[in-house]
């Protein structure tokens, strides 16, 4: 519960427990002209049933936040899990290539047999150069003349 909302809550339960007692009173001084009067009981019964519906307000208030905390930790939990899942699937990709590597990280290099539908053979040919240790370099772009 954010404190301001603390704050209003006893503020307005102190507030309401003033008006129940001026109620009370105004009430008893009304009816003193027909003898008629509302016991004390019934005053500290008020009170009392305003005071627990302020502790079950703030109760529920208290689960809420503690609901929205673990839905918070529930969810962080899934993104950590899937980012783990993620993570594996690219290593496993990687160790799958000639020499256990495909590339640096982020390159998005991956290899695949050549004629496999994979990469072209430019690709290929790149991670083949990684496996064996050479750096890689862009290939030539040949122009032609008009």
């Amino acid at each position: 519960m954010v404190l301001s909302e603390g704050l209003r809550l006893v503020a307005s339960g102190a507030l309401m427990e003033k008006r129940i007692t001026r109620a009370f009173e105004t009430l008893n001084k009304l009816g003193e002209t027909q003898t008629c009067e509302i016991v004390p009981e019934c005053l500290g019964l008020k009170i009392s049933a305003l005071r627990l519906a302020h502790e079950f307000t703030e109760k529920r208030e208290a689960e809420k936040e503690e609901q929205r905390q673990i839905r918070e930790q529930m969810r962080e939990e899934e993104r950590v899990r899937r980012e783990t899942t993620t993570m594996r699937a690219l290593t496993k990709r990687r160790s799958r290539a000639p020499g256990g590597s495909a590339g640096h990280p982020g390159d998005g290099v991956l290899w695949s047999p050549p004629g496999n539908g994979g990469p072209s053979s430019t690709t290929s040919r790149i991670a083949a150069g990684r496996a064996a240790g050479q750096p890689w370099s862009p290939p030539p772009v040949i122009v032609s003349a008009p």
